[in-house]
């Protein structure tokens, strides 16, 4: 059996002047939507193609800021308190529109 690999803390990669500039790139930009339109894992979204300009440690934070500032939260929480959330990308809303018509 494979063990599943973790990603690095992100949140410290998320940290920095160069990190916000990024999220401005519109070629970043690009390949953050098609990372989150094909709704990759994060062991998954780190072989995939990315802009050269791009370094490799900041491929999964910032599509998982990206995801976090899109979550949606619930009005209940869990045992410890922590409030549940979701994410559902924009490939999904489009399949869910066409099965609601």
């Amino acid at each position: 059996m494979k063990w599943m690999e973790t990603p690095s803390n992100w949140s410290e990669k998320a940290k920095g002047e160069q990190f916000w500039k990024l999220l401005a790139d519109p070629e970043v930009s690009n390949y953050i939507n098609l990372m989150n339109d094909g709704y990759y894992h994060w062991s998954e979204l780190r072989y995939r193609e990315f802009p050269p300009e791009l370094d490799p440690e900041l491929r999964w934070p910032l599509v998982k800021i990206s995801r976090i500032s899109q979550m949606r939260y619930l009005n209940f929480a869990s045992t410890n308190g922590k409030q549940f959330s979701y994410w559902l990308p924009d490939g999904i809303l489009r399949e869910l529109h066409i099965i609601d018509q």
